[in-house]
């Protein structure tokens, strides 16, 4: 386990277009590099799904996205930011089902934020939750599609 997060560590820091070791947290443990480019970072998770981290231009996090929501996708941003099982822990908890597409990404009013898809009756529902604390920040009934290709999220 140590030694393929080091591999996968190792990987990334030889390479220019990098994540910084500053933000290398934000991976998801025993996952390996698929792809990698200036912008993006696919990884298999240990849980044979696929997570895209998604860069800047100076190549630390900008957003991060999957299709497997509660079907093993693992994502654990670090520095007081709530992992993704803990979000949905927390949707649980307040009687919501999540499921198949999610995104972290930053917003300038919020910060880091989580959007979840969450199933209602009817049309499909994404909620926008703090990513330190937990929180419900709203609700939207449409939200663009997710550029994870070859994945399709099983509902």
């Amino acid at each position: 386990m140590f030694y393929m997060i080091f591999a996968m560590f190792t990987f990334l820091l030889s390479t220019k277009s990098a994540m910084s070791q500053h933000h290398l947290a934000y991976v998801s443990p025993n996952s390996t590099v698929l792809h990698h480019s200036k912008k993006t970072i696919q990884l298999k998770t240990q849980n044979n799904t696929q997570i895209t981290l998604y860069l800047d231009t100076k190549g630390e996090l900008e957003a991060a996205e999957g299709v497997n929501l509660n079907r093993g996708d693992i994502f654990y941003p670090g520095q007081g930011i709530l992992s993704l099982s803990d979000i949905e822990k927390r949707m649980k908890s307040l009687g919501e089902k999540t499921y198949g597409r999610w995104m972290f990404t930053k917003y300038q009013e919020y910060g880091w934020v989580y959007k979840l898809n969450v199933a209602v009756k009817g049309e499909p529902i994404f909620h926008m939750v703090n990513a330190y604390s937990g929180q419900l920040i709203g609700s939207m009934s449409k939200f663009a599609p997710l550029q994870v290709e070859g994945q399709i999220a099983k509902d």
